[in-house]
C-alpha cells in the first residue's frame, strides 16, 4: 500500500480511484467494508457520496482493534437498514409530483440504493448469468431467495413505522405486465385469473401450497404453466408484486413541516444513499458466511449448494455485481454473451427464479 500517494485535503472520485491511488485491490461486498475500516487506520476521510475526501494521514498507523463482539454485527437487518430506508422513502415520496406511487419492491429498492440495476434484470437472466460468470445457477438462486427475503423484511418494517407516524399509509398490491409492453396495477379480474391459473399449476406438484415450490425443481414448471395460460386466455404476460404508497393530499398539505424534516440536501442524501449500499453489501455477506458455516445446523434444501468451498466466495461476486451501487450496467455483456453462446447453453430452466 502506498499511503505516500494521497496527501490531506484530496478528493478522490470513488472507491475504484482510491484502490488506484494506493494501489490496493478492489475488492467488492463486505470484503470491501473489512478493507475500509483498516484504511483508517493510516488515514481519516469522510465521505461525500461515493468521494473520499482525505482530511488527516496519521505519521503511525492506529493499533488494530478487533471488531468481534460489537452490537452493530449482532443486530437484526431492520435495524442495520431501517432508519436510512425510512429517510430515503420519505425523501422519494415528498419530491414526487403525484400524491400517489406504485412501484415494485425492485424499484424501491432501486431507488434507494439498496441493490443496482443489474438486480432486477438478472434475476430474470439467470442462465446467461450463471454462464458467463461461472457461478452455479443455484447458487445465483439462493442468493436471490435469501437476499430478496431479507430486503422486504426492511422495506416493510421502514414502511410500517413511517405509517405508524402517518406520514403515508401504504398496501400490497399485484401489477400486471402486458403483451403490448405497458404495466397496469391488476384488476379484480385479473387477480382471479392469477389465482385460478395458480390453483390449476400447483396441482401438477406435490404441495399443498405456492410457499413450498421454489427452491424445488417444481418452481420452474409451475411458471411456466401459469404463463402458458395467462398468455392463452389474457392479455397479460407477466405480473409482478408491488406496493401502493400514498399521502392524502389534504395531509400532505396541513402537514408539509413535518414532511420536509425528510427532505434532504442532495449531499445527505448521496451520503444516505452511499452508506446504505455499503451496509447491504456487508449484511448479505457476512449472512452468506453464517450460512455457509453453519449449513450443517440446518435443514435448508440448499445445504448441498451452500456447503460448497466456493460458496462464500461467489456470494461475493454476486453481491458485487447485482448489489454494488459502482458496478456497471452489464446487460450488454449479457446479451453479446448469450449471442455467442446460446446454443451450447445445458443449463436447464432457470430463468425466473427470483421470487417477489
Amino acid at each position: 500500500m502506498k499511503i505516500e500517494n494521497i496527501s490531506e485535503g484530496q478528493i478522490i472520485k470513488n472507491y475504484k480511484a482510491l484502490c488506484s491511488e494506493l494501489e490496493i485491490e478492489f475488492k467488492k461486498g463486505g470484503s470491501r467494508k473489512a478493507q475500509l475500516q483498516d484504511l483508517e487506520r493510516y488515514f481519516k476521510y469522510h465521505k461525500d457520496g461515493h468521494s473520499f475526501i482525505i482530511t488527516e494521514i496519521y505519521e503511525e498507523p492506529i493499533e488494530k482493534i478487533d471488531g468481534r463482539g460489537r452490537s452493530e454485527g449482532s443486530r437484526g437487518n431492520n435495524n442495520i437498514y431501517g432508519q436510512d430506508i425510512q429517510f430515503l422513502v420519505a425523501d422519494l415520496l415528498v419530491r414526487q409530483e403525484e400524491k400517489h406511487i406504485s412501484i415494485s419492491r425492485t424499484q424501491l429498492l432501486k431507488q434507494v440504493n439498496m441493490v443496482n440495476e443489474n438486480y432486477g434484470e438478472c434475476s430474470r437472466r439467470v442462465k446467461e448469468l450463471a454462464s458467463m460468470y461461472k457461478i452455479e445457477p443455484y447458487m445465483i438462486w439462493d442468493f436471490y431467495n435469501t437476499s430478496n427475503s431479507s430486503f422486504k423484511s426492511a422495506v416493510e418494517t421502514a414502511l410500517k413505522n413511517l405509517h405508524s407516524k402517518r406520514l403515508l399509509w401504504y398496501k400490497d398490491i399485484v401489477k400486471v405486465g402486458l403483451t403490448d409492453g405497458s404495466h397496469r396495477d391488476a384488476t379484480y379480474d385479473d387477480l382471479d385469473k392469477i389465482n385460478h391459473y395458480e390453483l390449476l399449476a400447483l396441482e401438477d406438484t406435490p404441495f399443498e401450497t405456492i410457499e413450498e415450490v421454489p427452491m424445488t425443481k417444481h418452481w420452474k414448471p409451475f411458471k411456466d404453466k401459469v404463463s402458458k395460460l395467462l398468455k392463452e386466455h389474457t392479455n397479460i404476460k407477466y405480473y409482478y408484486n408491488a406496493y401502493f404508497i400514498s399521502v392524502e393530499q389534504e395531509y400532505l398539505e396541513k402537514e408539509r413541516d413535518k414532511l420536509k424534516q425528510y427532505i434532504l440536501e442532495e449531499e445527505k442524501r448521496n451520503n444516505y444513499k452511499a452508506e446504505l449500499n455499503d451496509k447491504v453489501q456487508d449484511h448479505l455477506y457476512k449472512n452468506a458466511n453464517k450460512r455457509h458455516d453453519n449449513v450443517l445446523n440446518t435443514t435448508s434444501k440448499m445445504w448441498e449448494v451452500r456447503n460448497k468451498i466456493e460458496y462464500p466466495n461467489k456470494m461475493n461476486q454476486l453481491i458485487g455485481l447485482l448489489i454494488d451501487d459502482e458496478q456497471d450496467n452489464i446487460s450488454l455483456l449479457l446479451n453479446e454473451y448469450i449471442n455467442q453462446q446460446i446454443t451450447d447453453m445445458n443449463i436447464d430452466g432457470l430463468d425466473e427464479l427470483f421470487i417477489g
